[in-house]
C-alpha cells in the first residue's frame, strides 16, 4: 500500500517532526524548489517511524539510520507514488543539500556515497515498515474527496488534526467526502479556509462549538466576517463571494445540520448576507442633509436601510479608497519625521560640539541645523526649561528645535499607528496603549526575533487571562517602522532611564509640544468638539491631508472626525 497516493497535497501539511532552522536551512541550500516534495515526505517519515531531525541530530553519527532509512524509503514506491525517475531525482537532491549542509553543521557524517548507491536503505525502510505508528499512518494518507464523476479534491486538515484532534477531524472529513460523493463538483476552497480558521483560533473555537447552537452561530459570523475582510483585502468581486458563501452555507446545513452531526443554530440557520436587515438603535448614527440615516462609527458612512449586499459592496468599495488615503497621509508623516532624525545623527558627525557654546541673547538666526544637533548629541535631553536656555539660549522656540531634532513632540507617533494597523488589523488601540517595549528585567520583550522574522508582543486587557497575550507577527514594513520608533524615541528613553522612571520600557513616547517632560504617547481623538475648539489643529490636519484626498472643509473635518486609529473594514452584515 502507497502512503502517500499525491504529492499534490504536502504543502498542507506543517513540520512538526523537522526542527523549523533546520527545514529553512535545507530550502536555503538546495538549488531549486525541487527540494520541497523530499522535505516534506522527510516530515512524514519521521511521524511514522516516530524521530525527529534538527541540529543537532546532524551533528553525530546518531543521525545515520535516519537518513540512509529515508533516502531507501525515497527509492521505494511505498512512501510516495511517483515515478522511478522522479523518486531518485528526490533522492538525490535530498543528498545533494545533505552534502552542502555539512558546511555549518560540524560533526555530521558524510552521505555522498549515497549519491553512488540509492539503493541504500530500501531493506531497513521495508523493517522499518513493518512497525509504523498507525496515527501517523492514517495522518499521511490524506483526506481525498471524490465527486460524483469520481474526479478528486484535497481536503487542508493536518493543522485541524493538531489543533482539534484526530477524531474531530476525521468526522468533519467523512461528512463532506459522504456530501462530495453527490455533488457533480468539489469545491473545497471554503471547506479548507473554515478548518483553517478553527486550528488558528482553537482555544477561542473549540470542537464543543458545534454541538452547542449559541456557539454555533456565533463562529459562523465571526467565520463570515474574516472570509470577507480577506476578500476585501485582495480586492475580489463581493457579489461573487456572497453568491459563494451563500453556497457553502447551504452545504454546510445540508452535510452537517440535517444529518445531525452539528447542532441547528438558534435564529434562522447560519448567516447569509442576502435580506434586508431591520437595524436596532445603534450609536453614532446621525442623517445626512439628504434625511437619510447614516452609520458613523466607521471610517466609511454607511446608509442604513439599504439590503446586506448592497453595505457590502459600498463599504468594502469606499473603504479601501479611505484607508489609502490614512496610509498614503501616515506615511509622508512618517518619513518626515525619521528623515529629520537621520539628519541630526548625520549632522553629529560634522561638527564638534565641544566648540558650542551658548551665550544668553543669542538669536534665531545665530543657529544652523549643525549646532543644535552637536549640542543635542553632547547634552541629551535636558531636564528642565532653565536647562534648556542653558543649552539653546533663551529666544529660541523649544518647539522648533525638537522639531529640527526630530523628537517625536505630541502626535507624531500616530502615523506610525496608524501604518501598524493598517499592516496588521488585529492590533487596536488597547493594545497599543502603554505598549512595553521592555520588562521589568530590562529585557526586549515587546519586540522580539524569532525563526520567521519579527514579532510585537503585548496584551488586550479586554481578552482577560492568558489570552490577553497578543503576538502579532510583523512584515518587512512593519518591522522596519518599529525600528524607526525605536530610533526616534531612544533619546527620551535615555533620559527617563536615567532618571528612574519606568516608562523608558514603553516603546511609544512623547515630549509634548517641545522639550516636555518625556512621557507615554497618547493616541489623539480626532472629533468635532476639539476642531471647533483648536481649528489650528484642523488647519494643520488639512493642509498635512491636501496631497493626498480631495476631501477639503466640512467633508474632511467629517472625514477625520470619522477616523480613529481603530477603524477597521466592518463585517459583512447578516441576517
Amino acid at each position: 500500500m502507497t502512503i502517500i497516493s499525491s504529492t499534490l497535497f504536502l504543502p498542507n501539511y506543517p513540520f512538526r517532526k523537522i526542527s523549523e532552522p533546520l527545514a529553512k536551512a535545507f530550502q536555503t541550500h538546495a538549488s531549486s524548489e525541487l527540494i520541497n516534495v523530499p522535505l516534506k515526505l522527510l516530515e512524514c517519515y519521521l511521524q511514522l517511524i516516530e524521530a525527529e531531525l534538527s541540529y543537532v541530530h546532524l551533528s553525530s553519527r546518531s543521525c545515520e539510520p535516519i537518513i540512509i532509512g529515508f533516502v531507501g524509503a525515497l527509492r521505494s514506491r511505498t512512501l510516495a507514488d511517483s515515478k522511478e525517475p522522479v523518486r531518485i531525482r528526490w533522492a538525490r537532491r535530498f543528498v545533494e543539500t545533505l552534502t552542502s549542509l555539512r558546511d555549518e553543521i560540524p560533526g555530521m557524517p558524510n552521505f555522498d556515497y549515497l549519491m553512488a548507491d540509492l539503493e541504500e536503505g530500501k531493506e531497513l525502510w521495508d523493517s522499518q515498515q513493518k512497525k509504523l505508528n498507525p496515527l501517523a499512518l492514517r495522518y499521511w494518507n490524506g483526506w481525498q474527496v471524490d465527486s460524483l464523476k469520481g474526479v478528486p479534491s484535497f481536503l487542508a486538515l493536518g493543522e485541524l488534526w493538531h489543533s482539534h484532534g484526530p477524531e474531530f477531524t476525521e468526522e468533519y472529513y467523512r461528512t463532506w467526502k459522504t456530501f462530495s460523493a453527490k455533488q457533480a463538483r468539489c469545491n473545497t476552497t471554503l471547506c479548507n479556509k473554515l478548518a483553517s480558521y478553527l486550528s488558528k483560533n482553537s482555544l477561542e473555537w473549540p470542537t464543543t462549538t458545534f454541538q452547542n447552537p449559541e456557539n454555533i452561530k456565533s463562529f459562523f459570523l465571526h467565520f463570515m466576517k474574516e472570509h470577507f475582510l480577506t476578500a476585501y483585502r485582495e480586492n475580489l468581486n463581493i457579489p461573487t463571494q456572497i453568491k459563494t458563501w451563500n453556497r457553502f452555507i447551504s452545504n454546510c446545513e445540508e452535510a452537517f445540520i440535517q444529518s445531525g452531526v452539528w447542532a441547528t443554530p438558534f435564529g434562522d440557520g447560519l448567516p447569509r448576507p442576502i435580506r434586508p436587515k431591520q437595524h436596532r438603535a445603534q450609536t453614532r448614527v446621525s442623517v445626512s442633509d439628504e434625511g437619510v440615516e447614516i452609520h458613523e462609527k466607521l471610517i466609511t458612512r454607511v446608509p442604513l436601510e439599504i439590503t446586506d449586499n448592497e453595505a457590502i459592496e459600498i463599504l468594502f468599495k469606499s473603504i479601501h479608497k479611505d484607508i489609502e488615503t490614512v496610509k498614503s497621509w501616515a506615511t509622508e508623516q512618517a518619513n518626515e519625521l525619521y528623515s529629520r532624525v537621520q539628519l541630526r545623527i548625520l549632522a553629529t558627525t560634522r561638527i564638534n560640539s565641544s566648540e558650542i557654546k551658548p551665550r544668553k541673547g543669542w538669536q534665531r538666526r545665530s543657529y544652523d541645523h549643525e549646532s543644535i544637533c552637536a549640542i543635542f548629541q553632547s547634552n541629551g535631553f535636558p531636564s528642565s526649561r532653565m536647562d534648556f536656555e542653558h543649552q539653546y539660549g533663551y529666544t529660541i522656540l523649544s518647539a522648533d528645535v525638537a522639531n529640527i531634532l526630530g523628537l517625536p513632540a505630541a502626535g507624531t507617533l500616530y502615523p506610525y499607528q496608524c501604518l501598524l494597523v493598517a499592516e496588521h488589523n488585529e492590533i487596536t488601540e488597547s493594545f497599543l496603549k502603554n505598549f512595553r517595549l521592555y520588562d521589568d528585567k530590562g529585557r526586549r520583550s515587546g519586540f522580539v526575533k524569532t525563526d520567521t522574522g519579527y514579532q510585537l508582543v503585548g496584551f488586550k486587557d479586554r481578552r482577560g487571562g492568558k489570552l490577553s497575550e497578543q503576538k502579532i507577527q510583523l512584515n518587512a514594513n512593519s518591522t522596519k517602522r518599529i525600528f524607526e520608533v525605536i530610533k526616534i524615541t531612544a533619546p527620551l528613553r535615555k533620559y527617563l532611564k536615567g532618571i528612574g522612571d519606568s516608562r523608558w520600557k514603553e516603546l511609544f513616547l512623547t515630549c509634548g509640544k517641545g522639550f516636555g517632560h518625556p512621557r507615554s504617547a497618547v493616541i489623539p481623538t480626532w472629533n468635532k468638539a476639539l476642531f471647533d475648539k483648536h481649528t489650528r489643529i484642523f488647519e494643520r490636519l488639512a493642509q498635512q491631508f491636501s496631497n493626498h484626498t480631495s476631501l477639503r472643509g466640512t467633508e474632511l473635518k467629517n472625514f477625520l472626525w470619522r477616523h480613529c486609529i481603530n477603524s477597521q473594514p466592518p463585517p459583512p452584515l447578516a441576517h
